[in-house]
């Protein structure tokens, strides 16, 4: 927002100018349309092309950061001053992806999604949307449990206690859970890999992703079919214990944009109006204070104050993709 403001229409042309000076392209054509054809219309494109390629290729290569064994907080106050939602994500991350921890992590969250919809949004009512699904940042693989609430209601301390406390419970589920519904659960995944594009968007869709991952693995849904039927509930429930509740292994991130129960005070920082309530202006994070005698149920938690600091700190993975060829 800040460098928006500060933009004049030089520099907008000037960066116009400067953007094809080091450049990677990746082209999917697909459809009713012969080899020859889409190789023919891309020399045209690359005759007209004044670009270059990327003197270093290492400098556009996605990586992610390593979460620090613990429970690791980020509380900021959401920008709208008069808003009362608070979003709260607890992220647990499970580290490079393996065709195996892909596919127990996509069975888990199959397994996950009716209790904890049932428990947290329709019993205990903490938010309008509760939701987990698999979170794959650069091939650095976790989960994530997604409440939005209402700070007037359920403070944000209170929701994220009632999402360990739901882990906790949850592990109890999945372990008295009979072999007959865990198959069921596991058949229902298996069959939605097996379900066939119906229409040429969604093909291209899944293939240009490929290539955007630079993964390529066109047959991903079968080989991603075989290592899910192998998997049994033992090694679901072994997963689940190391990422969220082994103190030892776990790494957790909890991110919460916390609303303002109340409205805002006479001393609150300056704002404008915008749609939706008021937004301060300014855009700088305001961390929410913290008890630091407070222990999480795994032991000490760790409240981040500054995220460029913390980011600083972590370790950086490297590259990482998928490969279908090695058994772990």
């Amino acid at each position: 927002f800040e460098y928006l403001k500060k933009l004049t229409p030089d520099d907008i042309r000037q960066f116009a100018r400067a953007f094809f000076a080091g450049v990677k392209l990746q082209v999917l054509v697909q459809g009713n349309l012969e080899p020859e054809t889409a190789r023919q219309v891309m020399r045209t494109v690359m005759q007209n092309f004044n670009g270059s390629s990327i003197a270093d290729p290492k400098s556009i290569e996605m990586r992610a950061k390593q979460i620090p064994v613990g429970d690791h907080y980020l509380r900021i106050r959401n920008f709208r001053e008069t808003d009362v939602n608070t979003v709260t994500t607890n992220f647990y991350q499970a580290g490079p992806v393996t065709p195996e921890l892909n596919a127990c992590l996509e069975l888990l969250i199959s397994l996950l999604e009716e209790p904890l919809f049932d428990i947290l949004r329709t019993k205990e009512q903490l938010g309008y949307d509760v939701s987990t699904s698999l979170r794959d940042n650069y091939g650095i693989l976790g989960f994530s449990i997604t409440v939005h609430s209402q700070e007037n209601k359920f403070n944000y301390n209170h929701i994220d206690q009632r999402i360990e406390l739901f882990n906790r419970h949850f592990i109890d589920i999945l372990r008295n859970m009979s072999g007959e519904d865990f198959g069921l659960v596991k058949m229902s995944l298996m069959h939605r890999k097996l379900v066939v594009d119906t229409e040429l968007k969604n093909e291209a869709s899944r293939n240009w992703g490929e290539i955007t991952t630079e993964e390529y693995i066109f047959n991903r849904n079968k080989l991603e079919l075989e290592r899910i039927q192998q998997l049994t509930k033992e090694d679901v429930s072994a997963l689940y214990e190391q990422l969220v509740l082994n103190s030892t292994s776990r790494r957790k991130l909890c991110v919460q944009v916390v609303g303002n129960p109340e409205k805002p005070t006479t001393d609150s920082p300056p704002a404008i109006s915008g749609d939706g309530g008021e937004v301060r202006h300014d855009f700088q994070p305001i961390y929410l204070p913290h008890d630091e005698a407070v222990v999480g149920e795994l032991g000490p938690r760790r409240y981040i104050e500054n995220i460029e600091q913390f980011s600083s700190t972590l370790m950086l993975y490297p590259v990482t993709k998928i490969d279908f060829g090695k058994q772990e």
